[in-house]
């Protein structure tokens, strides 16, 4: 059935072209925004508290003064807005991803139940009466589902961060106690991100299925 779908509806081998161009021209926008957040700190110059001495290039020779370095300190807010900014751009990622999937299920599923009939209600061309239900019924619900997939993923980037600051993901522990957490931990983070991708994906095939229903 996947032969005949891609042989009969050849526009889905183009249609993966958009959504990844979409998403080029909205990762432009976004890195020239992340290098202006990223660049709105204040640089402050460490406090020097033991003594400490390099070699200037200005002055080519070694000095003593100001060696301990500078780094970049940021307010509340604009903490708050690069988080923001991540997050969003996390999100977005996810959402076009999802928007390209309930597209292509819908119009997977058209052709399909549309094989051999001439109904004035089955789109002609089923990638773009997909991608015209996706805007007209299902955009919410495809944000929604990227959006819970977008914090699944975060809390799990977080978890993994920590467990390699804490030097567990690269060195297995001596005690059988600590391998047991070490390997049931990894066990449970990839099952939860694998569940979540799973019923998200199933959810955007049965969302667009059902808005298919609906225009008949």
């Amino acid at each position: 059935v996947a032969a005949k779908v891609i042989g009969e509806v050849q526009a889905l081998m183009i249609f993966p072209v958009i959504p990844y161009a979409i998403l080029a021209i909205f990762y432009m926008f976004w890195l020239s925004a992340a290098f202006h957040l990223f660049s709105s700190g204040e640089v402050r110059q460490n406090n020097c508290e033991s003594n400490c001495c390099a070699y200037n290039l200005e002055s080519r020779r070694i000095s003593c003064e100001r060696c301990c370095g500078y780094s970049i300190h940021y307010t509340s807010h604009i903490g708050v807005a690069i988080l923001f900014h991540l997050l969003g751009g996390y999100w977005a990622t996810h959402f076009f991803i999802a928007c390209s999937s309930t597209v292509i299920a819908g119009s997977v599923a058209s052709y399909y139940w549309a094989r051999g009939d001439t109904s004035p209600d089955i789109p002609f061309l089923p990638v773009f009466g997909s991608m015209k239900r996706l805007l007209r019924y299902s955009l919410g619900s495809v944000a929604i589902g990227s959006l819970v997939l977008s914090f699944v993923e975060s809390i799990r980037f977080i978890l993994e961060s920590i467990r390699r600051k804490l030097k567990v993901s690269y060195t297995t522990p001596e005690n059988w106690f600590g391998k047991m957490i070490h390997h049931s931990s990894k066990f449970c983070l990839k099952c939860v991100e694998w569940t979540i991708k799973s019923v998200n994906r199933n959810a955007y095939i049965m969302v667009s299925c059902y808005n298919l229903f609906n225009c008949f």
